[in-house]
């Protein structure tokens, strides 16, 4: 195999593209994640004032939550544990990054603007240990408890589930128990569950994956609870696609990203759902992958999103990772701020008003036709 890294006019690009002996062109990778944000520091951020009075909550069912957050314990209403023996502490990080999204949505974007304003107010329910696992009990019965004590003591109507079963890929046929769980809740209460397609590692090596991508995709089935009908299920979108080495040398091509900018994550997993039904309904930025060719390594690091971090306290504001863990709670965030303008909207309003403003970027479907693109995207990327 030849690499070439060439600068070319448009002519001469599509000469390339239609020669013989050309097996594949790659454009450069252009955008890259702002190192800097990583080290935010607090005292250069305006104190967070509370939410208002009758802020919407927003619950998070996650593996704790660091409830000291300089940038969270203004909007804390409460936080609970629902595994015997744990507290409510985050253990594991994954339920503080959760939270973040879901509190303010773009992180980014408020890390630049340097301003952290909360219109919601934050709930926490721990129903994962500190390795993102649930043994004690079945995880459907957590999320039950979880759920019940939340809408009956503060009326929560939103609920993020950033949570997939890898034993449990869907096929077709009948959903598997925690998605009859979600449907069945949010029939009897009217809440809204936001969760997401779940993740997905090709067992070959990246170099493999990386030349089946984006064909791939289509192969990543749904995770349990992901087919649940009433809830919205959201993928995966690739912001970056610049790696730390491909930013710092721009004529080395040996690092090379998955997807483009506004592409679907390789993780990410496509529908359809049951009986051929839109799963998953949205998709927002969650990750991207690269594989260095000299050594046929994964690389996601600078790659993900930025979020919240459990570490704090020895200096770590924020963090960033990758996964539709971190796609889902960002819908979540927007469905529950529709609550502040229409607070008594309904389950299926609050899905209308989404889709409604719902579309697929041009790169979703320059890569494929429109059924392909729908499974992979839904309705496509909400402009908020």
């Amino acid at each position: 195999m030849v690499l070439y890294r060439l600068g070319v006019t448009t002519s001469q690009l599509n000469q390339l593209l239609n020669h013989r002996d050309v097996r594949l062109v790659d454009l450069p990778p252009k955008f890259k994640l702002n190192v800097s944000l990583l080290h935010k520091d607090i005292q250069d951020i305006p104190e967070v004032p509370s939410p208002a009075d009758n802020a919407p909550g927003i619950v998070v069912l996650d593996s704790g939550l660091a409830t000291g957050h300089p940038l969270l314990r203004s909007a804390v209403g409460d936080s609970q544990s629902f595994l015997e023996g744990k507290d409510s502490d985050d253990e594991n990080g994954h339920g503080t990054l959760v939270a973040g999204r879901a509190l303010y949505g773009d992180v980014t974007a408020k890390l630049e603007s340097g301003e952290f304003l909360p219109e919601l107010r934050l709930f926490s329910g721990r129903i994962l240990d500190e390795n993102c696992e649930s043994k004690t009990k079945l995880i459907e019965h957590q999320v039950e408890e979880s759920v019940r004590y939340f809408f009956d003591n503060y009326g929560c109507k939103v609920f993020n589930l950033s949570y997939g079963d890898s034993n449990k890929p869907y096929f077709g046929g009948r959903v598997r128990s925690l998605a009859v769980v979600l449907d069945l809740l949010a029939r009897e209460l009217g809440v809204l569950f936001v969760v997401p397609t779940g993740n997905y590692r090709s067992a070959g090596s990246p170099i493999e994956w990386k030349t089946t991508y984006p064909d791939s995709l289509f192969d990543n089935r749904l995770l349990d609870p992901a087919p649940s009908v009433n809830s919205i299920t959201v993928g995966s979108l690739a912001r970056y696609d610049q790696t730390m080495n491909s930013a710092r040398y721009d004529c080395d091509p040996s690092e090379q990203s998955f997807a483009g900018i506004n592409q679907p994550s390789p993780f990410s997993r496509c529908g359809p759902g049951i009986k051929g039904s839109i799963k998953p309904e949205f998709v927002a930025y969650g990750g991207n992958y690269a594989v260095d060719i000299r050594s046929d390594n994964l690389i996601q690091n600078l790659l993900g999103e930025i979020s919240l971090s459990k570490d704090f306290a020895a200096g770590r504001l924020v963090a960033e990772e990758v996964g539709t863990s971190f796609s889902a709670p960002y819908i979540a965030h927007l469905s529950a701020r529709i609550l502040s303008i229409y607070p008594d909207a309904s389950v299926n309003q609050i899905r209308a008003l989404l889709a409604s403003h719902a579309g697929l970027p041009a790169e979703m479907t320059s890569l494929f036709n429109k059924e392909k693109s729908v499974h992979a995207a839904g309705y496509g990327v909400i402009d908020e």
